[in-house]
């Protein structure tokens, strides 16, 4: 028996075979949709190792200084792609490098693709790559229902091991946006090179949906809120915020994390604060659940404290 995904036409049979049909086969398909114009966005703070004063994000994550493209390079920086020389601020990466980077994590074709994607010169980068969706392993699709008049709209939201949370529309397969964290900036360069080894764990974590229906009639319509929260499992000591209320302009909310030391809790404008209390906090590998306790009137987030990466490891 021949299978293939719901949104491809008859004759694309994709079977078992991971670098077909799909939602990946959909980025490379969808008309008009390519590295250039795909809405990938990021959220930059202070609180990863490598940046250099280019924090502070509006909170609609769909402006235009959260994008991830080589049109906004001022902010995702070389220092941020991992140049530490540039955070100091004497890069050595060079603006093709910078370009590379940016257009690889968007899908683009570096390698054969021609130099409007490797030029360093804000070309347009329009060549996919053969295969530009990366491996979903734990990453559990999340589901949510829009009543969007005058229709109903179904998102689906996971996240790729690349770093993105990705959310493509149920009905056709297509990606709406994608969120990079900004965890993934640096290494990017180690997932292209993509050297012989142990696998690149970047971002893995399943996403968790709280939705507030406030009259209680199933649809989001008012002042109902949907909120998404999601972790970098292996990928990290990192818990993501969003509000996906308004399906097609999400809000950052905030992030907790202990990649630095002490932890730190970023709120909407990117500031962060020290929250020593998650210094220990692990690889944010459960998923999260929204709940309520006595304590507290509005909803609050449940989460294990984390693997340690350093079980199993040799030590000198």
């Amino acid at each position: 028996m021949l299978f293939r995904s719901f949104w491809q036409a008859n004759t694309v049979i994709d079977g078992g075979h991971p670098d077909r049909g799909g939602t990946g086969y959909q980025l490379l398909n969808t008309s008009g949709y390519t590295p250039h114009t795909r809405k990938v966005y990021t959220f930059l703070t202070d609180s990863v190792a490598l940046q250099n004063g280019t924090s502070g994000s509006v909170v609609d994550v769909t402006a235009s200084q959260n994008l991830a493209h080589f049109n906004n390079a001022s902010r995702i920086s070389k220092c941020r792609l991992g140049n530490s020389a540039a955070c100091s601020g004497t890069a050595t990466m060079t603006d093709a490098t910078q370009e590379t980077l940016i257009n690889w994590i968007r899908g683009g074709d570096v390698a054969t693709g021609g130099t409007n994607c490797t030029d360093g010169a804000a070309s347009s980068c329009t060549t996919w790559r053969n295969w530009a969706h990366a491996d979903v392993q734990h990453s559990k699709p999340a589901v949510v229902t829009y009543q969007i008049t005058p229709s109903v709209t179904q998102y689906m939201y996971y996240v790729q091991n690349n770093g993105l949370l990705t959310v493509v529309d149920t009905a056709t397969g297509q990606e709406k946006w994608s969120f990079l964290a900004e965890e993934a900036l640096p290494q990017i360069q180690a997932m292209m090179t993509d050297a012989q080894g142990p696998q690149l764990q970047i971002a893995d974590g399943t996403a968790s949906i709280y939705i507030q229906d406030l009259n209680g009639d199933g649809n989001i319509t008012g002042s109902d809120k949907v909120w998404l929260f999601f972790g970098l499992r292996r990928g990290g000591r990192v818990m993501y915020a969003l509000d996906i209320t308004a399906p097609d302009n999400p809000i950052f909310m905030w992030k907790i994390s202990a990649e630095t030391t002490p932890a730190k809790v970023c709120v909407a404008n990117g500031a962060c604060t020290n929250a020593s209390q998650f210094n220990e906090l692990g690889q944010t590998w459960s998923t999260p659940v929204v709940g309520k306790v006595r304590a507290n009137a509005n909803p609050v987030l449940i989460f294990g404290g984390g693997y340690d990466a350093e079980i199993g490891r040799a030590h000198v």
